[in-house]
């Protein structure tokens, strides 16, 4: 299982699952509500609108039934826990764990817009990624490109 940077979660080189995050409010005014929501793909078999490769629980684990409401209850509860981890310590205490699963360290990188491209380091301490362009560290966040292993 791995993750590519912002909202995605890997299985096997293939996407199965991306999350997406809406901030409502302005930071700097201390008031911010969030929006999330989470994609699984459970039992599709085949999709011709997918323009990258992608897997299903269905396809990696076949033997396996999956429900999806015990999937969902499963991911609400640990969405939860995440949650108060997340009030108590702060994305310091899950900065490790994201950097063991990150499918971009390490690689040739090509943002899609911006002219940036050089090799992933991961993430700092507020989850923007990092990107060794050969001069410097450079920071990027998730709202400002799109980040693609070079071919």
């Amino acid at each position: 299982m791995g993750l590519k940077w912002p909202n995605d979660i890997f299985l096997g080189g293939s996407k199965l699952a991306g999350i997406l995050v809406e901030l409502q409010g302005e930071l700097e005014e201390g008031v911010v509500q969030v929006v999330a929501g989470i994609g699984l793909n459970v039992h599709m078999k085949e999709s011709a609108e997918v323009d990258q490769s992608w897997s299903s629980l269905d396809i990696a684990v076949p033997e396996r039934r999956w429900n999806r409401s015990e999937l969902a209850a499963s991911l609400v509860n640990s969405v939860l826990d995440s949650v108060d981890e997340f009030a108590s310590q702060g994305f310091t205490g899950f900065r490790s764990r994201w950097q063991g699963r990150d499918i971009f360290y390490g690689k040739s990188l090509v943002a899609s817009q911006g002219g940036l491209a050089g090799n992933g380091r991961g993430i700092d301490d507020t989850g923007n990624y990092l990107i060794d362009d050969g001069k410097e560290l450079v920071r990027v966040r998730a709202g400002e490109i799109s980040l693609r292993v070079r071919p």
